[in-house]
């Protein structure tokens, strides 16, 4: 094992001028709640009905892609902040191959992205794996449709599946898949071969400290790889991370004990409990995050191997937007995922919502050393006033998403208002540029 990682939470951002005490904040990124539906495309994310996403991913440009499971779609949330059916009518079932995705028939349950562009979903009833290229068209990339387990060291697309749930794509493109209820973690290679990686095929918690092909898991959900190699599989019904040496193919317990429970903080990871850990993905510093879903909370394990609460207060239910990621409310969380910013991404299924956790320098970055930007006040009422504003200056205005709501070039010296009385409650970025288009500075207010 090679996990020479930096320590718990990311490296603060480096500003030009002067560094600001850096926060995290959680947000509602898309579904308005509910007991479950489905609207919303083609407007906003935040005003969507989800019913149960489960899987989320994060493509290389930005592009969020959820699993939402009950709709029988994959959805896909635009930088723009505007969402869209990525994949499925809506109607379960394995259909379209050869087609435009949105016209096929799925039963998603995991999505990955890879770095070209194409999108993998597991059919998790049907036994397949699908592939969505980057013209949108769609195929079988791994399954027969036929239930069961067989086909290792031939085509992917010859080989039976069990209930397929989470993806992960690695650095080379290779798709790994919890293979769930075959309790094995399979790997299809960029040439379409298929083979087993972890687990032996029968349900059970054994093989630590030995080959990871002669191991029991049980129901794995969800995996993942850090940089070094080391494949971190989330055992859903063992309650534990397992983890994969890449030099030696040895399997060993990464995180809890086996018991189902809510213990262990500021300890030993495999010396705490988890319940039902239901997602998994590790940031560019290798922090290693668990979607501890049954305990209502994200946990984090850091470099030296401590565990610590990193999302949710464990009261299950909905709440917290716009405050500490730690006094949030969260309610089975599912499948999480990082981008390359560090934000992060939570599937909080029973909720209906995409939660997104990102940093913040408090509310201001200097960009140009010469002016220092604020605004007041903040929060905002239905106006927000921009001081240091020099004439014909570009002042921006855009949601948390980063779409764009307003722009404004600044007619004279001085203070500068902007309207905000038309935009809902949330967290807001104006961006001040110079006339020779340079940027000045960045502030995040609240309304």
């Amino acid at each position: 094992m090679n996990r020479n990682y930096s320590i718990f939470f990311f490296a603060l951002f480096t500003l030009s001028v002067s560094a600001h005490a850096q926060s995290r904040r959680i947000v509602t990124y898309a579904g308005s709640g509910g007991t479950g539906g489905f609207s919303g495309d083609g407007f906003a994310a935040t005003g969507a009905l989800f019913y149960g996403p489960q899987s989320v991913s994060v493509d290389t440009t930005g592009n969020v892609f959820v699993v939402d499971y009950y709709n029988a779609r994959v959805r896909k949330i635009k930088k723009t902040g505007t969402i869209v059916t990525f994949a499925g009518t809506g109607v379960g079932g394995y259909s379209g191959d050869g087609t435009a995705s949105t016209s096929a028939k799925v039963d998603p349950q995991g999505v990955a992205a890879d770095k070209r562009g194409n999108v993998f979903i597991s059919n998790y009833l049907n036994d397949v794996i699908r592939k969505v290229n980057p013209l949108g068209i769609i195929s079988t990339y791994g399954g027969t449709g036929t239930r069961g387990y067989s086909g290792d060291n031939g085509p992917a697309t010859a080989a039976k599946f069990h209930s397929p749930s989470g993806l992960f794509t690695d650095s080379k493109n290779n798709l790994y898949v919890a293979d769930a209820g075959n309790n094995v973690i399979r790997k299809i290679d960029t040439f379409g071969t298929v083979t087993t990686v972890a687990g032996i095929g029968t349900a059970g918690y054994s093989g630590d400290g030995g080959a990871a092909t002669a191991a029991e898991l049980d129901s794995p959900y969800a995996v993942t790889m850090d940089r070094y190699g080391n494949l971190f599989i989330a055992d859903y019904k063992n309650n534990v991370v397992r983890m994969v040496d890449p030099a030696t193919g040895f399997i060993s317990t990464f995180a809890g004990t086996g018991a189902y429970g809510y213990s262990g903080d500021g300890g030993a990871a495999a010396a705490a409990e988890l319940n039902k850990p239901a997602g998994i993905a590790v940031d560019t510093n290798g922090n290693v995050f668990i979607s501890d879903s049954y305990n209502n909370v994200i946990r984090v394990v850091n470099s030296i191997g401590i565990i610590s609460t990193s999302v949710g207060n464990g009261t299950p239910g909905f709440g917290g937007d716009l405050g500490d990621p730690l006094g949030a409310n969260l309610f089975h969380p599912y499948g999480i995922a990082i981008d390359t910013t560090g934000s992060m991404f939570i599937a909080d299924a029973n909720n209906q919502r995409i939660r997104k956790v990102y940093y913040t320098t408090l509310g201001v970055e200097d960009i140009d050393p010469n002016v220092h930007i604020t605004a007041y006040p903040n929060p905002a009422g239905n106006i927000i006033t921009v001081t240091n504003v020099a004439k014909n200056d570009k002042i921006v205005l855009s949601d948390i998403a980063g779409k764009v709501l307003s722009s404004t070039i600044a007619a004279d010296n001085g203070d500068q208002t902007i309207a905000t009385n038309t935009y809902a409650k949330g967290v807001y970025l104006l961006q001040v540029n110079g006339s020779n288009g340079a940027k000045k500075g960045t502030i995040e207010f609240v309304k």
